[in-house]
């Protein structure tokens, strides 16, 4: 089952995953999609007309209910009578409306379906609200980037309870993290599930790192389940808003989803402690769901450049306990923090090397 907030367009997001492009013809699974909000308005219309699209959240909420009761049966009949079926569900955990909050599920249907995980896609704030805002739906265009942050931050805590309540596992999987992902964790649940843990804010005027870490994550992506942080990008707008302090402006522009966004610096100074608060909970989060973190520490002028993030990451990822692998390129020695915190360090001009061929002889890639 995968949920998310409104905005994330999941349904896009999972027709490609069911396409399976990516995937070798002779290893491709067959998957079924099933769209919980496309047939709550099939059944609404059957039961009582045509409903405006964007519009079935303002019926009455017992009506509401047994829309979605009746749908879950439809779901459950369909997996009963279909049991080597695989069945992707695009629904969500919670709903956002009108400023209220109320759950999407019933506990006894769900118990009753038994889905094998769930997983939650996230994307970026201000990616959200290109989406809503694309819209143009009077009720979505009324939330404010904190709403949508907080919004996200509900759907993940609603499913991480339902997992735990059904002793199911979950993931949250950024929605730009390597497309195959998805499809790696319901069918190649064999495979390494590796945090990219490498320096992000300290080198992004630097071309020639940025290159190797982004050489470190593709390569690994091709191997493993990867839990990329990267694939997160919204403290971009922290960058550009003490950006625009500085030159006493009172808004920004950004690019999102090749368009220019403009958000005001009041509205985002009032996400900023819930960007940074979400980058270091979040980041904890994919770690937990992680077999082991792989950090990348470049060299920069010939020293080791280790970022405060990356040495919490390492640290957190060491007391969970996780494996953590340590790819150090420098001549210069680790530290003793690093050397003990670690369980392999791979060092010199051929780490990156080194650390793929014990990977090979460990049996976590081919």
């Amino acid at each position: 089952m995968v949920v998310g907030q409104s905005g994330i367009r999941k349904e896009e997001y999972l027709e490609d995953v069911v396409k399976q492009e990516y995937v070798e013809t002779s290893q491709r699974q067959k998957m079924t999609l099933f769209n919980v909000g496309d047939e709550m308005y099939k059944e609404a219309e059957e039961a009582g007309g045509k409903i405006e699209n964007g519009k079935i959240l303002e019926l009455p909420l017992l009506r509401l209910s047994m829309i979605r009761r009746s749908v879950f049966k439809d779901l459950i009949h369909f997996c009963e009578t279909h049991p080597n079926e695989n069945v992707l569900i695009n629904t969500h955990s919670c709903f956002r409306w009108k400023r209220g909050l109320f759950h999407s599920f019933d506990f006894d249907l769900l118990t009753r379906l038994n889905p094998d995980l769930y997983i939650v896609l996230i994307d970026d704030v201000d990616a959200i609200f290109k989406r809503l805002e694309e819209r143009k739906d009077p009720h979505v265009a009324e939330f404010s980037l904190k709403d949508i942050l907080i919004w996200r931050e509900e759907e993940i805590i609603t499913t991480a309870m339902i997992a735990l309540a059904q002793s199911k596992r979950y993931f949250v999987v950024p929605r730009n993290n390597p497309i195959d992902t998805v499809y790696k964790l319901i069918f190649q649940d064999h495979l390494k599930k590796a945090y990219l843990s490498f320096p992000i804010t300290k080198v992004l005027d630097k071309s020639d790192i940025l290159t190797e870490i982004d050489d470190f994550r593709k390569t690994l992506a091709k191997h493993l389940i990867v839990f990329d942080p990267y694939t997160i990008q919204e403290k971009r707008l922290l960058f550009k808003m003490k950006e625009a302090e500085q030159a006493k402006q009172q808004e920004i522009e950004v690019d999102t989803l090749d368009s220019k966004l403009k958000f005001k610096l009041e509205d985002l100074k009032s996400i900023e402690k819930d960007i940074d608060g979400q980058i270091i909970s979040r980041d904890f989060n994919l770690i937990n769901q992680s077999d082991m973190i792989i950090a990348f520490i470049p060299e920069v002028k010939g020293e080791a450049d280790i970022s405060a993030g990356v040495q919490s990451e390492i640290q957190y990822a060491h007391d969970l306990p996780r494996d953590v692998y340590v790819i150090w390129p420098s001549e210069e020695e680790p530290s003793v923090w690093v050397n003990a915190m670690a369980t392999e360090v791979f060092t010199g001009d051929k780490a990156f090397e080194g650390a793929l061929k014990f990977m090979k002889k460990e049996s976590f890639i081919d």
